[in-house]
């Protein structure tokens, strides 16, 4: 018998072994993860679910400040058309009419939906250009968050440094 021939009977012998069987159980978020005993709670599940809260936070926090920041560098460079948009939110939060001229009633705007939500927050804000800084940083908050988890869910990391 030759060299080659051991190594391939060592590999075929590799090969027809039994593996040893872990018991793995669906864990959060898709992943399976190695069951535990008792059955995976305490501590260490409780710090994993912290952390994931501590990197939501982190997360959200970040893509806000830097949402602010571009707003706070921008806000004074709109275009004609958000200031049309915006026109809609100022009376419909502070007139409770759906119009671009306060006499006459139009269905001109592009995303009632977006000018319902603008008005919302100018309700509380009482500018329409800061409500919309107050909903774009919102939505770059919770985009990040939601952004991370899809991510995490997947495996991978939810920031790449």
């Amino acid at each position: 018998m030759h060299v080659a021939d051991l190594g391939e009977q060592n590999t075929e012998a590799a090969q027809r072994a039994p593996r040893p069987r872990s018991r793995r159980t669906p864990g959060r978020r898709g992943r399976t993860a190695r069951r535990r005993r008792g059955g995976g709670t305490g501590i260490a599940a409780g710090s994993s679910r912290a952390a994931d809260r501590r990197a939501d936070v982190l997360l959200a926090l970040a893509a806000s400040i830097l949402s602010a920041l571009v707003f706070l560098a921008c806000h004074r460079a709109l275009i004609d058309d958000s200031y049309i948009t915006l026109g809609f939110v100022r009376d419909v939060a502070l007139r409770g009419h759906w119009g671009l001229i306060s006499s006459r009633v139009s269905n001109t705007a592009t995303s009632p939906l977006n000018v319902l939500v603008l008005a919302a927050i100018t309700l509380v804000v009482r500018n329409p250009v800061v409500a919309t800084g107050v909903a774009q940083v919102t939505a770059a908050g919770g985009t990040a968050v939601l952004l991370g988890r899809a991510l995490a869910a997947r495996g991978l990391p939810r920031w790449p440094a």
